[in-house]
């Protein structure tokens, strides 16, 4: 499963491993052998479950949120490419889906029931203190206005908050999250760019300390129990493989 990682399995094993050791050895006296170890081996194994489902919980919320912003960075970055009239366009359409009554101005939409003025200034040199002042003009009285931008720097911000608390500046990601449920079908695949995917390297030291602990418990217990192979050979097994991961891996 694509939601499985290394990471998560090994954090199962291991706090599963604990349970078990800590198991077996509370319920060695007054079960014995026997019973102590299938107790253990039961406990162990619903606690690895457990971790399992939490992390893979974890791990699809983690996922959602990652795609969600992906898609959000990519919508801000397509409206940077995008002719501006197509932009318009397809922004005018989305908020006329949401709001109903949406009229256009030039490069500006209105929102008469808000008194709200939103404009949109996609690049990839960021928000211009000309544009903030551009918006400005374009307002009166208690209206207000909303800028839309890929990208803003703390000075043109700092500008911004001259104007009594009547401009508004949002990001990208702002308007994607707002118009999202509104956007054409036809619209969305084209907000996907290629992208190579980065993989993360299976060896890393952090796991190597892991995976010895593993081998370091396997051995252990193989000296209290009467199937001393299986932990033996598992416990080497780990023990070999967190040296090669110690010795080998690029990443702390």
């Amino acid at each position: 499963m694509k939601s499985f990682s290394l990471s998560a399995i090994l954090d199962a094993g291991f706090y599963s491993i604990i349970i078990f050791a800590t198991g077996f050895f509370g319920f060695l006296k007054p079960f014995g052998k026997t019973v102590a170890l299938l107790l253990a081996i039961f406990v162990s194994l619903v606690a690895f479950t457990f971790f399992i489902y939490r992390n893979l919980s974890k791990t699809k919320m983690n996922l959602l949120n990652k795609k969600e912003k992906l898609k959000a960075k990519r919508f801000s970055e397509f409206l940077c490419v995008l002719n501006k009239k197509d932009g318009l366009n397809i922004l005018k359409t989305a908020f006329t889906n949401k709001y109903l009554e949406v009229e256009t101005e030039g490069n500006y939409f209105t929102l008469k029931d808000k008194k709200l003025k939103l404009f949109f200034f996609f690049s990839f040199d960021g928000l211009k203190k000309s544009e903030v002042v551009f918006a400005f003009n374009r307002i009166l009285g208690d209206w207000s206005a909303t800028i839309y931008c890929n990208n803003v720097s703390p000075e043109v911000l700092d500008f911004s908050k001259r104007f009594s608390n009547k401009i508004n500046i949002q990001s990208g990601e702002d308007l994607y999250a707002e118009i999202k449920d509104f956007l054409p079908l036809s619209v969305l695949p084209r907000t996907t760019f290629n992208e190579r995917k980065s993989l993360k390297p299976f060896l890393s030291k952090k796991s190597a300390r892991k995976t010895f602990l593993f081998g370091a418990l396997f051995l252990i217990i193989s000296s209290f129990v009467t199937f001393k192979t299986y932990y033996v050979v598992f416990g080497t097994i780990f023990l070999i493989f967190s040296f090669i991961n110690y010795f080998f891996s690029k990443t702390a």
